[in-house]
């Protein structure tokens, strides 16, 4: 398994494939039936949606090929800082008196 850290700069899909470029590096990972086969997990190991991602955010992706001349490496996990906690304790949750 090989290990690449860096600044996600671009992302995009098409109807096989999404795309995830770092700094100089720039990943693939099919999409089966919908679904993107990739693990994205938060910095408390608590697996998140790819939603979670965004341009400018620094990650770290887990590869099990090693950059060469290939075009595109084949993410297998990603690993993401997240900006914000949240309470588990929402005032939402609370019964609202009128």
């Amino acid at each position: 398994m090989e290990i690449y850290n860096g600044k996600i700069k671009k992302m995009y899909n098409t109807n096989e494939w999404f795309f995830i470029e770092i700094d100089d590096y720039k990943f693939r990972s099919k999409i089966i039936n919908g679904s993107i086969d990739i693990i994205v997990k938060n910095d408390q190991k608590i697996e998140v949606g790819i939603k979670y991602l965004e341009i400018g955010d620094l990650i770290k992706i887990i590869s099990q090929q090693k950059s060469s001349k290939k075009k595109y490496l084949i993410a297998k996990k990603i690993y993401i800082n997240t900006k914000y906690d949240f309470n588990n304790d929402s005032s939402d949750s609370e019964e609202l008196v009128l």
